[in-house]
């Protein structure tokens, strides 16, 4: 219930805001919703091998800008949430994040702002690590789910805005609260987990923060893509590249139709409190979408 109050307010964020402000077009607004499906079938004397699978993606992307002479106030969330569903086995998550953006911004000169601005990462469900116990039967774990971890950021520093499509700023002054609320996340053995030494809920770094969105219409009104960068890098181990923590994301769709799409997602991602390499995944499918 909690999960879902956090997000009724936040989405509420973006109505609220054009209805308290003036009625002149101050404010431009977008939203974006997709649910794409993906599916694979095979017959049992199938000799190529596989496994009978299907998987769904739901996406939704809203934004609200207001500009007014030099002040601007920029909000974006992107929501995503897959499954994926194999013959055989327990459904698995495909991807899961939720990411809330807001930006105050005054202009320096044309192309560079001064700025403060807070964003939130974390998912909506249990995530889950599958093992076989002695008797070769799937056992799932619980090892993330909401706020465990979520992740919340603040920071000021300069942006640079050359184009309406791409954005970059750096956080000088930037704090960053990593969470976990739930400690059944925790394993037997599990001392630390993302960072948060276990009894504990939260730990505090500064740094600076360096992030960059790239959305633009690579053909005509056909192909969209956006990338979007994260990074953070605490001041304490500024020059140990291996506690630097990096987050990818980039989704191209090409329109079919009017509602029909084409989606590919991808994500990479690196931060050693999870993993000492870089994770990646991406997905691929057809599916409906929405814009307005």
């Amino acid at each position: 219930m909690k999960k879902i109050i956090f997000i009724i307010l936040s989405l509420t964020i973006f109505e609220v805001q054009a209805q308290t402000l003036p009625k002149a077009k101050l404010w431009k607004k977008t939203a974006e919703a997709s649910l794409n499906f993906s599916q694979a079938s095979f017959s049992n004397n199938w000799k190529g091998g596989g496994t009978n699978n299907l998987a769904t993606l739901a996406t939704v992307n809203l934004s609200a800008s207001y500009k007014k002479d030099k002040i601007s106030w920029d909000n974006k969330a992107n929501m995503q949430y897959g499954l994926l569903k194999n013959k055989g086995e327990f459904t698995r998550k495909s991807n899961d994040i939720i990411f809330i953006d807001t930006k105050y911004g005054h202009q320096l000169t044309g192309k560079w702002n001064a700025f403060a601005a807070v964003n939130f990462v974390s998912q909506f469900a249990n995530g889950y690590n599958f093992t076989k116990d002695s008797n070769d039967v799937i056992v799932r774990t619980k090892i993330s789910t909401f706020m465990a971890p979520g992740y919340l950021t603040e920071s000021f520093g300069i942006e640079y805005k050359p184009k309406p499509y791409f954005n970059a700023r750096l956080g000088l002054g930037s704090a960053k609260q990593t969470f976990v609320l739930d400690q059944s996340v925790y394993g037997a053995a599990d001392t630390v987990k993302f960072g948060v030494p276990k009894g504990k809920k939260v730990i505090n770094e500064f740094g600076f923060q360096l992030l960059a969105n790239y959305d633009k219409n690579i053909y005509k009104d056909i192909v969209n893509l956006k990338v979007r960068y994260v990074g953070f890098f605490d001041y304490d181990k500024l020059f140990k590249i291996n506690t630097w923590a990096h987050r990818f994301d980039i989704i191209a769709t090409a329109k079919i139709s009017k509602y029909i799409n084409v989606t590919f997602n991808a994500v990479l991602l690196y931060d050693r409190f999870q993993d000492k390499e870089w994770q990646r995944s991406q997905i691929f499918g057809v599916g409906i979408s929405y814009k307005r």
